[in-house]
């Protein structure tokens, strides 16, 4: 830990962060397209300003709730860390297969030299946790606006019902696995000397620390990304409201939830909209190219993120580790 800790902040690691996000970024245009992805952001110019500006309430309401997972410690993180954590931090679940774990973990490498290993390991498994919480959160209001718009009959109701189940399932699990099964001791005997660190992640875990704040903040997240789907069918010419944007984040959660190992699901939901397109009310090609918008806004704001480590020069704590 403490060895990535310090790449992390040396000039060669964020010089390297920086050229491999170029090099990514570059990768997901090629691949998307040149063409389709100036076609994406000049369809609606307004549009995708709106989509990127919500994008980046998105990743900040998510990094806000990664925060207060801190408790009272966060206040040991000088707050352009903060800032530069989150943004680097959005960029690596961006483009890693199965990205929220590895970003978390990211998160925890980087802060743990302010709050010490034991809380920022354990922040780390909360956070992807309250993750999928959040997404079991914003399925009811989906399944609700599904059955509404569709009946009981429709294959998008049973999708947006099985990813229910499956988010709160997993991210209960996974809270109350982590308090009951010493998964810090378990860990830490892979480490001779890490042994007492593993024993107070357990005790970090199964602290009473209030986990609703960040869960709000999460479910905001997750309310701005529906928001955005409303911006995308306006964009288009679909019907426009509250039924049909809860549609929209629906097809958008099961699409994800079936191809979190692709990075920003690239292709994954293009699909989607696409099989979809006559569900929401519009062409398949209508369909991609919602998909696409978003896409290019999640890769301008990962582009961003990778350049974050030039941001400034790492700040020596002064905590306790």
């Amino acid at each position: 830990m403490k060895k990535v800790t310090a790449l992390a902040q040396s000039p060669v690691g964020r010089a390297l962060a920086v050229a491999i996000g170029i090099g990514v970024v570059a990768f997901m245009v090629y691949k998307s397209g040149p063409a389709a992805v100036w076609a994406a952001i000049t369809r609606v110019p307004s549009v995708f300003l709106i989509v990127f500006l919500l994008e980046l309430g998105v990743a900040g309401t998510e990094s806000w709730a990664a925060v207060l997972v801190y408790g009272p410690e966060r206040r040991k993180v000088p707050l352009r860390e903060v800032v530069r954590t989150s943004l680097l931090c959005y960029s690596l679940i961006g483009v890693l297969p199965f990205g929220r774990a590895a970003g978390e973990a990211a998160r925890a490498a980087m802060l743990s030299r302010y709050v010490g290993v034991p809380l920022a390991a354990a922040s780390a498994a909360r956070m992807q946790a309250l993750s999928l919480l959040g997404n079991a959160v914003i399925s009811v209001p989906c399944f609700i606006g599904v059955l509404a718009f569709l009946g009981p009959k429709s294959w998008l109701l049973a999708g947006i019902g099985g990813h229910f189940i499956m988010a709160s399932v997993l991210g209960s699990g996974l809270l109350l696995g982590a308090r009951k099964t010493k998964l810090g001791t378990r860990i830490g005997k892979f480490f001779r000397k890490e042994e007492q660190w593993g024993s107070e992640v357990d005790v970090r875990l199964a602290s009473n620390e209030n986990l609703i704040s960040p869960l709000v903040w999460i479910t905001m997240s997750r309310l701005l990304r529906t928001a955005q789907r409303s911006a995308l069918l306006a964009a288009v010419g679909a019907s426009f409201g509250l039924l049909p944007s809860l549609m929209s984040e629906s097809v958008n959660l099961v699409a994800s939830a079936l191809g979190d190992a692709i990075p920003l699901q690239v292709g994954v939901t293009e699909a989607g909209y696409a099989f979809a397109s006559q569900t929401l009310g519009i062409s398949s090609s209508d369909g991609v190219a919602m998909a696409l918008i978003v896409h290019v806004a999640q890769i301008v704001c990962v582009g961003i993120g990778f350049l974050s480590p030039l941001l400034a020069p790492p700040v020596v704590s002064e905590a306790s580790q």
